[in-house]
């Protein structure tokens, strides 16, 4: 199990080698939302959260909002 994790820690360290992060909130949701983007292309390499789970929680604040504007 421990070999498992050093692995793990490895591929992190170098998925994030050259690259930066950019921090902004989702205006829909008010998330935080945590960019890793390649130095040299500007490509992006991970987001976190990802865009699916945005439009998840965009959608589910919707629904929030449409039940409780029916029950009043």
């Amino acid at each position: 199990m421990q070999v498992k994790q050093e692995i793990e820690k490895e591929k992190e360290a170098t998925l994030f080698a050259g690259s930066s992060l950019e921090f902004s909130v989702d205006t829909d949701t008010n998330r935080i939302v945590v960019k890793v983007v390649d130095n040299e292309t500007r490509e992006l390499v991970r987001q976190i959260p990802m865009e699916e789970m945005l439009a998840l929680a965009k959608a589910m604040n919707q629904l929030q909002g449409l039940l409780l504007r029916t029950k009043a």
